[in-house]
Formats: structure tokens, C-alpha cells, sequence
């Protein structure tokens, strides 16, 4: 039975993290893979935008497919990518979630978690395979939604994945948008990949900028 958008309980006890009404749900025979017609998101994909661990994990024991996306293009690991669950975006990758799923934007989920400054999510995609120099529809890369957003430390994690911090696109590099004394640390931090130090440097650079 689903609501007025078409949404099931299932997907509705993973929005709201409860498990105990997932499990039985699951027991009883719900469809763990059932998509809302509307937007096309799963139990799945609700449970890793909430960071329902614990649910997720039920789903994925129940044979929910990681690599479903939503009519934006969207995977679990998207959502999850998008709200910093480290923990989750682990147990996704465990169960065999694809990294290279692009959402319509041609972003992938490193890519997500770099514009949101998931500096930890970024690292650990990046152990797993994520490619650092993947790059959405409009060219732009990783580094540079981090670097617009603000992000130091996702990009930092960015740059000791290797990063090209000077790739040029449509005509700005990765830091055109910060101020020019900034670029030369991270282009050293860059060359010698020793992400604490360019760190600490940018950080001090930025408290010195808005003194």
C-alpha cells in the first residue's frame, strides 16, 4: 500500500530510522527494491540519506541492488556521499556499490562529497578507487566544487589523491575563485602531497585574508 506519492512503508520506516518496523516489514514480504514513482528512490536510497546504518544494512541483507538511481541519476551511494555517512558509504562499497555512477549533472559520488566538504567520505572513496580527476557535465572537477565551496579539508584530502590543482577549465583553475596568495601554498602542497601542512598554511592564509 503506498501514501499519496507513491511512496511505501518501507521506504517511509527508512526515512524516519525505524528499524524495528523495516524488519518486520521485510519479514512480511515488502519489496525491498520498490521505487517511488515520482522520483524513483528506494528504502535504500532513503536509509543512506539518512544514515540509517542499520536499516541499510537490513536492505542490503535483503538483497537491495546499490546500483538503482533515481530520476536524477542518483545512486544509494550519492545520498550518502551527499550527507557525510562515512559508516554507510563503507557499507555500500562493501556490498558492491559502483563508484563511476554519474547523477545527470555527470557528477559521481566523490564528486558530491567533495562539494559538500566530506572530507573523510572523500578519502575513503578516494582508497576505493574513486577516480580524483572525474569531472561533471560542466567540466568541473572534484577539486574545483571543493575549492567554490570553501572546503580546505575535502580539498586537501583532493590534493593528497592527487588532484591536479592546476588544470585549467573554462579558463579557471581550480583556486581562480580564492585569493591569489593561497595558490602558491597549494600548489606546494600539491608537489609535496603533505596535506596537514598545506592545511595549516591555507587555514592561516584564509584567518590572515578576512583579518
Amino acid at each position: 500500500v503506498r501514501d499519496p506519492f507513491g511512496i511505501e512503508p518501507l521506504a517511509k520506516a527508512a526515512s524516519s530510522g525505524f528499524s524495528e518496523v523495516a524488519q518486520l516489514l521485510l519479514r512480511v514480504g515488502a519489496t525491498v527494491d520498490a521505487a517511488a514513482p515520482h522520483c524513483g528512490r528506494t528504502a535504500l536510497h532513503r536509509a543512506a540519506e539518512m544514515g540509517s546504518s542499520e536499516i541499510a544494512q537490513m536492505l542490503l541483507e535483503a538483497g537491495a541492488q546499490t546500483h538503482v538511481q533515481t530520476m536524477d541519476g542518483s545512486s544509494p551511494l550519492h545520498f550518502a556521499a551527499d550527507a557525510g555517512h562515512l559508516e554507510l558509504c563503507a557499507a555500500l562499497l562493501a556490498a558492491g556499490a559502483p563508484l563511476d555512477l554519474m547523477d545527470v549533472s555527470g557528477a559521481p559520488g566523490l564528486l558530491r562529497a567533495a562539494a559538500m566538504g566530506h572530507a573523510a567520505v572523500c578519502s575513503m572513496l578516494l582508497e576505493n578507487g574513486a577516480d580524483v580527476h572525474a569531472r561533471d557535465s560542466n567540466g568541473w572537477s572534484c577539486l574545483h566544487h571543493a575549492v567554490v565551496g570553501g572546503h580546505l579539508e575535502a580539498g586537501m584530502a583532493l590534493v593528497a589523491g592527487g588532484a591536479a590543482v592546476g588544470n585549467v577549465t573554462r579558463g579557471t583553475t581550480s583556486l581562480g575563485q580564492m585569493n591569489q596568495e593561497l595558490w602558491p601554498m597549494l600548489a606546494e602542497a600539491a608537489a609535496m602531497r603533505d596535506e596537514e601542512t598545506a592545511k595549516r598554511q591555507l587555514e592561516e592564509a584564509a584567518e590572515e585574508e578576512g583579518a
